[in-house]
């Protein structure tokens, strides 16, 4: 199991430490370049956990999806303050059959991070 130890910095930063590892990354709410914010965080927690599930797919059915490269964006509704949509790009170097992309984007659905995510939340997930 996975446990972060968060430490206020001051100036609207976090220090976020991974006790397995003890890897240690930087979060500003105030996004002004001194660190990433929460909510990308989010769209990056997303974003690598369909990319894993797609290649766990990949993987057990043969199909080669290295270099899978895969682009997160995530908008916020500021009247809200809340994140409205997250699009994730998925490209791969190899093109795919029509049937393999129909399955992946099935397992792309399977990630559980989306699963966690409030239901009001728009992900939308395309292949190019």
């Amino acid at each position: 199991m996975a446990n972060f130890k968060i430490e206020y910095l001051g100036n609207l930063q976090c220090k976020a430490t991974h006790s397995d590892t003890g890897i240690s990354f930087i979060t500003d709410a105030a996004n002004d370049k001194n660190g990433i914010s929460p909510t990308d965080l989010l769209a990056s927690s997303l974003a690598t956990c369909t990319a894993s599930m797609i290649a766990f797919g990949a993987e057990a059915r043969g199909i080669d999806v290295k270099g899978m490269q895969v682009i997160a964006t995530r908008e916020m509704n500021m009247k809200e303050h809340k994140i409205s949509k997250i699009t994730l790009e998925i490209t791969f170097d190899k093109p795919l059959s029509e049937e393999n992309k129909k399955v992946l984007m099935q397992i792309a659905k399977t990630c559980p991070v989306k699963k966690a995510l409030n239901e009001d939340l728009d992900v939308f997930v395309s292949f190019n």
